[in-house]
């Protein structure tokens, strides 16, 4: 047995020898390792800003009602009424900006609501859902920041938010509010809000398909088969799926209440931030779902996509 053993050793290394004398282009090989090196570094960022969001959820609690008055006054109520409709029924403002600069700590934000076309007073229970959610979101943000401004005063750090309307039809008026967080290496936060115009309610991902169906298992079995093609048919493309070496990286299945938008073709997008489900170089990442791949879990009443 040991002789045999030896053998196929011996033969082993005679086929990786001979595989590693294959001439490969410079640039071929360079570009291979250095994606390969790239996805497990990014991994490992993965992980650590994962604990670092669940480590600062305490500090966003201790500084949200500081923020929410910072940087409020009578000329930004003035610029509000200033922006042009964007729409048929709501719009988009700035509700209030928020700046800062301190040694190699910087931030710019410009934080959003949508308001009905009449007024604030005619703000609907959707634009107040999505309001608050919108405020939610940029003031743990803006907390986290304050907070390692104030704990690592010779750290250096940078913030920007900023929004844009990417859908506004007859039926949905969706908002997109994305962050950068720069520090060592960047890193990309979006969220996308849609209000339902007809029913002047805020839209979620469970709200299009019938009550009791598994869409998460469904959605996630079409995107990982999406990951599997992208990546068979790109080799710069690495999702963080099917890797025995972080096995707990490997990306399993969306959230309930996943990041979402319906686009212009009326086809629902699925949205991941950068790093989320991906390495940082792939940035933010979403994935189209093809309507009748969900069909028969789609709610009929809804109507929405196509």
């Amino acid at each position: 047995m040991n002789k045999i053993s030896e053998k196929n050793r011996d033969t082993l290394q005679e086929m990786r020898k001979g595989y590693e004398e294959i001439p490969v282009p410079n640039k071929g090989r360079e570009m291979v390792e250095q994606t390969i090196e790239r996805a497990k570094r990014d991994k490992r960022r993965k992980r650590k800003l994962i604990w670092l969001r669940n480590t600062a959820a305490g500090a966003a609690a201790a500084f949200a009602c500081i923020i929410v008055l910072a940087n409020s006054s009578p000329q930004i109520a003035h610029a509000m009424e200033q922006v042009p409709v964007l729409g048929a029924v709501v719009r988009a403002v700035t509700l209030r900006t928020y700046e800062a600069k301190e040694g190699d700590y910087e931030a710019d934000a410009e934080i959003p609501q949508i308001v009905a076309e009449g007024g604030q007073g005619e703000l609907t229970e959707g634009t107040e859902e999505i309001n608050m959610d919108i405020q939610q979101f940029t003031d743990q943000l803006i907390s986290e920041f304050e907070a390692d401004r104030k704990e690592y005063t010779d750290g250096r750090e940078s913030l920007d938010i900023s929004y844009e309307t990417v859908v506004d039809n007859e039926r949905l008026y969706t908002i997109k509010v994305w962050a950068v967080q720069t520090a060592a290496s960047g890193a990309e936060t979006v969220r996308y809000y849609t209000l339902d115009k007809t029913a002047g309610r805020q839209l979620h991902l469970k709200d299009l398909f019938e009550e009791g169906s598994d869409y998460v298992s469904v959605l996630s079995d079409l995107i990982k088969s999406q990951m599997r093609a992208q990546m068979q048919a790109d080799e710069g493309k690495v999702y963080f799926l099917d890797d025995e070496d972080v096995p707990e990286s490997n990306f399993e299945k969306i959230q309930e209440d996943q990041n979402f938008y319906i686009n212009e073709g009326g086809h629902l997008v699925i949205v991941f931030d950068e790093y989320e489900v991906a390495p940082g170089y792939m940035g933010v990442v979403s994935f189209e779902i093809p309507t009748e791949e969900i069909a028969e879990i789609l709610r009929p009443d809804v109507g929405l996509l196509k």
